[in-house]
């Protein structure tokens, strides 16, 4: 059985061998990913503003989130978010 997850450059290498655009589909997950970040964003700036009032203000412009996005693509290519790490 194939693996389930595979790394991004295995995937748009696949495609470009197998006649389909890789960077249609990349613009696609791109659009998917901006999507995303505008819709986390207020959370985003909560845990900042949290973070930047208060005794540790001084660390808040050291202050980052590192996300995980797991992108499912279905069998006509359309990218699915499937989480956010």
């Amino acid at each position: 059985q194939p693996e389930a997850k595979r790394p991004l450059s295995a995937i748009l290498r696949w495609l470009d061998d197998h006649n389909h655009s890789s960077a249609e589909v990349w613009a696609e997950i791109r659009r998917l990913v901006v999507k995303t970040m505008l819709a986390a964003q207020p959370a985003l700036v909560h845990t900042y503003r949290q973070l930047s009032s208060g005794p540790n203000q001084d660390h808040a412009q050291a202050c980052f989130e590192l996300l995980g996005l797991d992108v499912l693509l279905d069998e006509n290519l359309k990218p699915w978010l499937l989480e956010v790490n």
